[in-house]
């Protein structure tokens, strides 16, 4: 239940942009130690702020995912001691 809702959230947020986030989520959630369901969904929280900030859903995908990639190698620089989750919120 809680993947479905998370999976609408994200159909919601990135609109077209979704087979962009996806992709990345493909490409890049297994070597930062996420499913691709939760690297959507920390993308999904990182284009909440985005939005609100006035980017457009094409400019946020991009940008959540560049973050959320970022958190993996926040990750790998505190030696695991943040994990990519909670260095996704930091970033």
């Amino acid at each position: 239940m809680k993947g479905e809702l998370l999976d609408r959230k994200a159909k919601v947020l990135f609109g077209e942009s979704l087979p962009q986030v996806t992709a990345a989520a493909e490409k890049n959630a297994n070597a930062i130690g996420l499913t691709k369901r939760e690297y959507i969904a920390l993308a999904s929280a990182q284009q909440d702020v985005f939005t609100n900030l006035g980017f457009g859903k094409a400019q946020t995908a991009a940008l959540a995912t560049q973050i959320v990639d970022l958190s993996g190698k926040l990750e790998d620089w505190t030696a695991g001691e943040i994990d990519a989750a909670r260095a996704s919120d930091i970033l």
